[in-house]
């Protein structure tokens, strides 16, 4: 498809028909999954299926956030309901840019409180700082059984931007707190 207009615009539509593309092939995967994986909207017509509940982006002071500077703390808080059991729980969190693909990825297999999840509960990871230049991004959430085997619950994506001052994306998505030094 090709589109004409003002580079805003064009990005804009681009970005749109990206996440629409990406929630077709959701719902696909659903459809032929073993799994379930549902967004947060459709979850909720699906009462006897895992689901996430709600996502929310939160600062330091746990205020609902999404617009971040890079240098700033990032709370995750992902609220989920499982009737049925996740045997050996493992908490994933992914950082998209809205554009490109996966900019970080991380995963929490050892849950000390369950061995098997069930029922309603919350999960909160912190990224002490995002570092990431300035532009439009999302967090996917995910909770599966170790192996992947079982029920399954994700999320769409969770938009949210970053602002700031950091040097241009032609010098990379994520930028690193470095030291320097000469001899």
């Amino acid at each position: 498809m090709a589109t004409v207009g003002d580079a805003p615009s064009v990005i804009e539509t681009y970005e749109r028909l990206e996440q629409e593309t990406r929630k077709a092939a959701l719902l696909r995967k659903l459809a032929q999954a073993d799994t379930t994986l549902l967004s947060v909207e459709e979850a909720n017509s699906f009462a006897s299926t895992a689901r996430m509940t709600k996502i929310e982006l939160l600062n330091a002071a746990g205020q609902p956030e999404d617009e971040f500077q890079s240098t700033n703390e990032m709370r995750v808080r992902c609220h989920y309901n499982c009737p049925h059991q996740i045997a050996q729980p493992v908490y994933m969190i992914r950082v998209r840019r809205r554009t490109d693909s996966f900019v970080c990825f991380t995963m929490y297999m050892g849950d000390p409180t369950r061995a098997v999840l069930q029922g309603e509960g919350r999960f909160e990871a912190c990224i002490k700082q995002l570092l990431l230049v300035p532009g439009s991004y999302t967090v996917e959430t995910n909770i599966h059984s170790y192996g992947f085997g079982g029920n399954a619950v994700s999320s769409l994506p969770k938009p949210f931007s970053i602002n700031g001052n950091l040097r241009s994306e032609d010098a990379g998505i994520y930028q690193p707190l470095i030291e320097w030094s000469f001899v």
